[in-house]
């Protein structure tokens, strides 16, 4: 197979941390650092009953930090020692989400308090399942990154029925569930930082771009695309009064390294055009890096 692009020039972006070009056919790694000041926001959606905005730093215990926090305001202070904090994972099967789930436990032993968590494994109605079990056995608050953005909504009713306020965290969830605030990526700020490095990258010209994305249908994969989308254009109409790249295509990696590997094989094979690739997600970016080092080490 014959690309025209050499491989080495490949860049590889992951959609909230931005991966330097491999070093080499042969090269073992991949080198990467992660944009400056990625910002997560609280979600203002029904305001009169949810947090106003604030942003914070792009780290999983800032994350659950804020989220814990939340939940020692609601009570009283002589129970803030006795938090018993629900942390409903959509799956652990990727760092970032493993990190997550330390990053609560942590941040809930702080504050006295105990955690009950569980891995829905990506399966819908075991979170479902998860969450009514955590209900039965008694929690004061629920941390929930939902698997599915309307099927967990009827959840999070039992949960206000049940008197436990919720946390939305990295995935988004209908307008329609109970919770307190969503706590998740800036996709608008993180795609135009991201935006800023592509323009200066590529200058004027028109790049041809592999997409990897998650699963249809999911909403902060569209997020993330969008907003980097948009940024890149922003900031060439900005450097260059002008605008343009090409998406060559698009694969579904489901959010994994094994995924995202499949993934880029195929569109390699589809494609031999490709500057750049945008991944979703980093478990995905890990799996196309390893395609292209393996493709290269083949020729």
């Amino acid at each position: 197979m014959v690309l025209s692009r050499p491989l080495q020039k490949i860049r590889v972006i992951h959609l909230m941390s931005i991966f330097n070009k491999l070093r080499g056919h042969n090269s073992d790694l991949a080198h990467y650092s992660s944009t400056p000041a990625l910002h997560h926001h609280f979600s203002t959606t029904n305001a009169e009953r949810r947090t106003p905005l604030l942003r914070i730093a792009a780290k999983p215990a800032a994350v659950f930090g804020l989220a814990v926090i939340l939940f020692g305001l609601s009570l009283h202070s002589a129970n803030a020692q006795k938090l018993r904090i629900g942390i409903s994972m959509k799956t652990l099967d990727a760092p970032y989400f493993a990190a997550q789930g330390k990053a609560a436990e942590e941040e809930v032993k702080k504050l006295g308090g105990t955690t009950i968590s569980a891995d829905a494994q990506n399966d819908m109605m075991k979170q479902i399942a998860d969450v009514e079990d955590m209900l039965a056995k008694g929690i004061d608050g629920l941390i929930l990154n939902p698997k599915d953005a309307q099927g967990l909504v009827p959840v999070t009713k039992q949960c206000t029925k049940a008197g436990v306020p919720v946390v939305i965290i990295d995935s988004s969830i209908d307008p329609a569930a109970d919770y307190v605030t969503i706590v998740q990526s800036n996709n608008t700020a993180n795609g135009l930082k991201v935006g800023e490095w592509f323009a200066d990258t590529y200058g004027d010209k028109t790049p041809h771009i592999a997409l990897l994305s998650g699963e249809q249908g999911n909403l902060v994969g569209e997020d993330r695309r969008d907003g980097v989308f948009r940024g890149i254009v922003e900031a060439q109409l900005r450097k260059y009064g002008k605008a343009g790249f090409v998406v060559v295509g698009q694969g579904w990696g489901g959010w994994t390294t094994e995924g995202g590997l499949k993934a880029m094989e195929d569109l390699l094979t589809a494609h031999k055009d490709i500057d750049v690739v945008l991944g979703e997600n980093d478990s995905m970016v890990l799996g196309a890096i390893k395609a292209i080092q393996e493709l290269a080490s083949n020729r």
